[in-house]
């Protein structure tokens, strides 16, 4: 279909002209997201199929996003918040990697390995 070069008012009142810009779908939809699979959960997904390889690919693609989310969150100290519109995104895309899993179980394990010293030294309290 070629398009044939038109003045920018008879675009406006042809009504032709919106009705296939209406069909495309915007990339980011409105619709929410599950909510986001745990370790524990992939792990039990992995056990009920294990030998289905489309499977093992999906769980190994998760793992490497997974991985990616991890190191977004080690650089999200270090990112400066940009100026105007772009900050309400970046403020809404920390929040929304510190909410991550994969975040999450990543520091539940750090502060039980924080709490939990291999050979206490004498006179120190618990932290």
């Amino acid at each position: 279909m070629a398009y044939e070069r038109r003045p920018r008012e008879s675009l406006k009142t042809d009504p032709d002209f919106y009705s296939n810009i209406l069909d495309i779908q915007p990339v980011f939809s409105t619709m929410p997201f599950k909510d986001p699979l745990t370790a524990e959960q992939l792990s039990a997904i992995k056990a009920r199929q294990p030998w289905n390889s489309d499977i093992v690919a999906l769980l190994w693609e998760i793992s490497r996003l997974r991985s990616f989310i991890l190191r977004a969150n080690q650089l999200s100290g270090d990112l400066q918040r940009p100026h105007g519109i772009l900050g309400t995104v970046f403020d809404d895309w920390i929040q929304q990697i510190h909410a991550e899993p994969c975040v999450l179980e990543r520091d539940q394990v750090t502060r039980e390995l924080l709490d939990m010293p291999g050979k206490p030294r004498k006179g120190m309290a618990p932290r």
